[in-house]
């Protein structure tokens, strides 16, 4: 009888965390959102710059944030209407970036507001975020090549702190924009095919 009931047990818990895997895949619709806007403002703004509209730089920024942040709630509400089943695990993922987020918003306005974090510094943090948030996703999702890029990321960050040691920081938004293209919009595309196919699965 007792074994029956441990067996059971067993038998509930890994359903639990199979169901929990299938759930977690992120979509990485998320990913494609806030790079695309990243490496269309990157560009955007250094242009502004060229051409002597550094004034109106901070306000393009606040607009681009504004835009990034509706649309990852608006695809969040929508995906949580699809799938209405929440578990631990898909809560701790949420969580994770939405701290993640939240701490770049702040170091964002901080940089805004004051004068006292430079562009490479400001990017330092911005990738080391990425890197603890890609390494909870990887971990999360049992996502191999998300640990990977945590490293790539973090890679980022040391070399965005020591732009200015071996070249001109005019040039660090440039390489900032190829480190998003290259570490989130084409991993992005292979997520969201792992995620479209758990879902079609899931819903079968």
């Amino acid at each position: 009888m007792e074994e029956g009931k441990v067996y059971e047990d067993v038998l509930f818990i890994r359903k639990m965390m199979e169901n929990n895997r299938r759930k977690l895949v992120d979509n990485g619709l998320s990913y494609i959102i806030n790079g695309s806007v990243i490496a269309f403002g990157i560009p955007l703004t250094m242009t502004m710059g060229f051409l002597g509209m550094d004034k109106y730089i901070p306000y393009v920024w606040i607009l681009l944030v504004a835009a990034m942040i509706t649309l990852n709630l608006l695809i969040s509400k929508k995906i949580q209407k699809k799938q209405s089943i929440k578990t631990f695990g898909s809560e701790v993922f949420s969580t994770v970036w939405m701290a993640c987020g939240l701490s770049i918003v702040i170091i964002f306005i901080l940089s805004i507001a004051t004068s006292g974090i430079t562009t490479p510094a400001f990017l330092t943090s911005c990738a080391s975020i990425l890197a603890i948030g890609y390494l909870l996703t990887g971990v999360i999702n049992d996502l191999r090549f998300m640990k990977v890029l945590s490293v790539f990321w973090w890679l980022t960050a040391i070399i965005s702190g020591a732009w200015e040691l071996f070249a001109d920081i005019i040039y660090m938004p440039i390489f900032f924009a190829m480190m998003v293209l290259i570490l989130q919009l084409i991993p992005a595309t292979i997520i969201y095919k792992k995620w479209k196919m758990n879902y079609n699965e899931q819903a079968i």
